[in-house]
């Protein structure tokens, strides 16, 4: 998922904690921030959760799951929308939701989902195994659903998703009621973790009758509020009567709400420095890579259409100055996971043999030495400072590369990414599962993800290769596919993100720091009555 940039300039740390660069250690219980007395809900006092108050930056929501790939969207589908499986709120691996049980044939290509006989929408309508069905047809019916092509893996998905044959066709048969089965292309283990993923959600033709612990009450300007569903299949164990989400781009607002009670939990611009109980400054490694990347237009006689000139401006960018100031910089693309090989990355700089590689390149392609290369480079508005991308500006100037770079509102930049004119683009990409093909996805041939128009037979035939390969060895396969786009300079890998809450656990529970900052609403409880305190003025 896509996680916008905010500018939080006014953030002030003084004094960092470690973060813990094995992201996913965190699935063992012993490390994990969210014990199992913050998740314990025996004791809630019930007239505390009457309302939750989540404070976010200003944004323009859109809460259809087949649509949106952006992960504040995502943030309020947990509560909206369930699938399948859902995230566990301290491992983050899949739980149980929709379904109860799945079974998996010999050759590991039919997978038989039975679902839980007391799931329902929100208006009572019990959730059927042909809901679920019709919301993965709808899903891969929508042109601009991001996460479409994941479901490809479906026999039929992809035909039926680029209007070859007819929904029937497609490998997903209504056994019953409550049980239905699919029949894959490939075996894929990592299916239950995919389908966590809020995409693949059970939704209603109509989108304001929700599946998760919660339905939207009201969405007006800055303001959307969430209820309980009280026919939701874990009702009893969903505890807060109401969400309310309201946004703000004035930090000192939002540490003043939040330090006088109004607000329970930050996840938007704020200013720490006048925060009144510094421990509620909760600071997490993400699972994400922060990069730009080259845009292929195959239609144009673009010279960023071949690597040898994408490599010449690699050779040049000066990788020290560019990552200097991200707490995690990053020089490959993937999150290195644990027991994910490692991977040449980007951190050399050589001028002189930039200079003569971009050389050779004019030369092979016959352009002109003396003639002037215009790249475009399309950014969000608060995406990188001009200072940063004056470095690059400055190192591909040597090479008679001049760059322009256009800045762009964040909403629409994400919606017009996929038919961008622009050279490159940059990306804050969160991986979705804890894969390193969360992140390659991204560059399939196929892939609805896939912004940036390349093609690669050898990589995407390493990625179906990985699909059959023995536990031991899918990562060493993966771990090439990352190396044959690293050497096709598709990617400027920047750095790794970091989140930034700001939330008293002395207060709340069922909340976890986490490698997706994702935190699944249903969970979440009010453990004791927050003190007001008043606003002290200085005279």
């Amino acid at each position: 998922m896509i996680k916008i940039k905010s500018n939080r300039n006014v953030i002030i740390v003084t004094c960092f904690l470690l973060i813990c660069f094995n992201l996913f250690a965190q699935t063992d219980t012993e490390t994990n921030s969210l014990s199992e007395e913050n998740l314990q809900t025996e004791n809630i006092d019930k007239s505390l959760q009457k309302n939750f108050v989540i404070l976010e930056n200003i944004a323009n929501h859109t809460l259809n799951p087949h649509i949106t790939s952006l992960s504040s969207d995502s943030q309020i589908l947990t509560g909206l929308y369930e699938g399948l499986f859902s995230y566990d709120p301290i491992s983050l691996e899949p739980c149980f939701a929709i379904a109860k049980e799945y079974k998996i044939s010999r050759d590991k290509k039919r997978w038989t989902f039975t679902l839980r006989d007391d799931a329902f929408f929100s208006n009572g309508e019990k959730i059927t195994a042909n809901d679920v069905k019709k919301s993965w047809i709808k899903l891969l019916a929508t042109p601009t659903a991001p996460y479409a092509s994941l479901l490809y893996v479906i026999q039929g998905a992809k035909e039926f998703s680029e209007s070859k044959i007819s929904s029937d066709e497609v490998k997903i048969t209504v056994n019953s009621e409550n049980s239905f089965s699919i029949v894959l292309n490939k075996p894929a283990s990592y299916l239950p973790r995919l389908l966590c993923h809020s995409a693949f959600s059970v939704v209603n033709e109509d989108l304001s009758i929700s599946s998760g612990a919660f339905y939207l009450a009201s969405d007006n300007k800055n303001e959307i509020i969430l209820k309980k569903n009280k026919f939701y299949w874990d009702e009893r164990n969903t505890n807060l009567e109401q969400i309310t989400f309201i946004q703000s781009d004035d930090p000192n607002e939002s540490s003043h709400l939040f330090n006088n009670g109004d607000v329970d939990w930050i996840c938007g611009s704020v200013n720490t420095t006048i925060l009144l109980n510094p421990s509620t400054f909760v600071v997490s490694g993400e699972f994400g890579t922060a990069y730009l990347f080259f845009k292929i237009h195959e239609d144009s006689k673009n010279n960023w259409l071949n690597r040898d000139f994408r490599n010449a401006l690699m050779e040049a960018v000066p990788w020290d100055d560019l990552r200097d100031g991200y707490m995690i910089k990053a020089d490959t693309f993937v999150y290195p996971l644990q027991n994910y090989p490692s991977v040449n990355g980007f951190s050399y700089t050589d001028e002189q043999a930039s200079i003569q590689m971009m050389d050779e390149a004019r030369k092979k392609y016959n352009v002109p030495k003396t003639k002037i290369l215009d790249l475009t480079l399309d950014i969000s508005e608060n995406g990188y400072s001009d200072e940063k991308l004056n470095l690059l500006k400055n190192a591909w100037q040597k090479l008679g590369v001049n760059l322009i770079v256009n800045r762009v509102n964040p909403y629409e930049y994400f919606a017009k990414a996929h038919t961008s004119s622009a050279d490159m683009l940059s990306y804050v990409w969160i991986g979705d599962y804890a894969d390193p093909l969360a992140f390659l996805e991204l560059f399939r041939s196929d892939s609805s993800l896939n912004d940036s128009g390349w093609k690669n037979k050898e990589f995407d035939d390493l990625l179906d290769e990985a699909s059959l390969a023995s536990a031991e060895n899918r990562y060493s396969i993966l771990a090439k596919a990352e190396n044959i786009l690293l050497d096709d300079a598709m990617v400027l890998p920047m750095y790794h993100p970091i989140a930034i809450n700001i939330i008293d656990l002395d207060c709340v529970g069922g909340w976890a720091s986490n490698p997706f900052d994702l935190h699944p609403l249903k969970y979440i409880f009010k453990k004791e009555v927050k003190t007001k305190i008043q606003n002290v003025v200085k005279k």
